[in-house]
């Protein structure tokens, strides 16, 4: 069976703004996503609406989760973050305790290491991380660490020397040696599923070298590898189209930036179908309308990942 993980920087979606709520609805239902992740979904009201939406007013079919970081001195604001999924597709896992069953609802992940030697620093804002496990046919988990790697630093962040591109790159080291490494390995009791498949998706605000952009490279951290004994891991990031509008675009030349990306474990996705893409949400849901989608959905594209597990694979 395959499923369908989409991802969307929202560009600060409050209810009360001028977002489109049916647009929203119409690009996952359109695009058959059974799971939406969304950076800057800056409301807990306007994930509902978009909810009630999909849902018709009523029903299950579609759940959500709505979260922002934590606080610490490093910020001066927080960061809020989204997930919408099919229920009849995913689930979030379960265990029995003493008084009951005991949901395991998405959370911000807060505690993770970092290598102050090399320039690093905590993450400006720490990633959502959520579980999702197949509701029918083989027993998969989903594991998926939603990111929106810091644009610019704050005066008192970091030390000036350090250059804004190279903080951003720190905060995907950070995401794919402390957190992904850490979740793709780990081992949840309260999961019923063979395997696990751990995805790193979001807002990088960097671009791949292939993509035309012309600066704020990935360079060496497209490829991150991990020795670990038989841990070892070759962690990728994808997705090499651009996805981040033009202030002023042109018939011929609409997009600026490649930010929004796909990192996973080459070694574990190897007897994986997959194919990542961007979501010309544009054309096909706004009448080929640039303002009209600006205004009402995003100045980013959605991106997707198409995944077709193999039912051999062996359990971990």
């Amino acid at each position: 069976m395959g499923y369908r993980i989409g991802s969307l920087n929202c560009c600060n979606f409050c209810r009360n703004g001028k977002k489109d709520i049916g647009i929203f609805a119409k690009i996952i239902r359109g695009e058959k996503l059974d799971l939406m992740v969304f950076q800057e979904l800056q409301s807990k009201v306007a994930l509902e609406s978009i909810l009630y939406n999909l849902n018709c007013g009523g029903g299950t079919m579609w759940a959500g989760f709505h979260e922002q970081d934590s606080y610490n001195r490093t910020k001066n604001d927080h960061f809020e973050y989204g997930f919408i999924w099919n229920t009849k597709k995913l689930c979030l896992p379960e265990r029995e305790e003493l008084y009951g069953t005991k949901i395991t609802y998405p959370r911000i992940y807060k505690q993770y290491k970092i290598d102050r030697r090399n320039g690093q620093t905590d993450l400006r804002y720490e990633p959502l991380f959520g579980r999702f496990q197949t509701v029918s046919g083989p027993k998969f988990e989903i594991r998926i660490i939603n990111t929106h790697i810091m644009f610019s630093k704050g005066k008192s962040e970091v030390d000036d020397n350090i250059k804004e591109i190279q903080m951003r790159r720190n905060e995907l080291d950070i995401l794919a040696k402390a957190i992904y490494a850490k979740e793709a390995d780990r081992t949840y009791k309260d999961s019923c599923a063979s395997t696990a498949f751990t995805i790193l998706l979001g807002d990088y605000n960097l671009n791949k070298r292939n993509s035309g952009a012309k600066n704020a490279f990935l360079d060496k951290y497209e490829m991150i590898h991990i020795s670990d004994g038989n841990k070892s891991k070759t962690i990728l990031t994808e997705q090499a189209e651009l996805t981040t509008l033009k202030r002023k675009p042109t018939d011929d030349n609409l997009y600026s930036n490649n930010y929004d990306h796909i990192t996973f474990d080459q070694i574990h996705f190897s007897d994986v179908n997959f194919k990542m893409s961007r979501i010309n949400a544009i054309e096909k849901y706004c009448n080929n309308d640039i303002e009209m989608y600006r205004e009402k959905v995003s100045d980013h594209l959605p991106i997707m990942i198409e995944i077709e597990f193999n039912k051999r694979r062996p359990i971990l």
